[in-house]
């Protein structure tokens, strides 16, 4: 499997999903893609990562902690499970991966 060359990678809303992220942008979410952009850097790309880079479990990754209530805050945060389209969270802003 190899990264889409038509992929469009962008950060979702707060509380928003690939899904729904990909589905306003025109496209569609592939859980694969994701699985590709999981990483520190993609992330930097996207967004400040005040706190640096870590690891955690969780459906809404990857993503950016933006809550301030969190010990994450302000860190992007990556996992070693299979990222899904679906998930999203209240306090995070996934970065998302979507393919025409």
């Amino acid at each position: 499997w190899r990264p889409s060359l038509q992929r469009l990678v962008g950060p979702a809303r707060p509380n928003e999903s690939c899904e729904d992220f990909c589905t306003r942008s025109g496209q569609r979410c592939v859980a694969k893609e994701l699985a590709f952009i999981n990483q520190c850097n993609f992330l930097r790309t996207h967004f400040s990562c005040e706190a640096g880079c870590g690891q955690n479990l969780g459906a809404d990754l990857p993503c950016y902690v933006t809550s301030s209530k969190r010990d994450t805050s302000r860190q992007c945060l990556t996992t070693d499970a299979a990222p899904t389209c679906s998930g999203k969270h209240p306090d995070t802003q996934r970065l998302c991966a979507c393919v025409p």
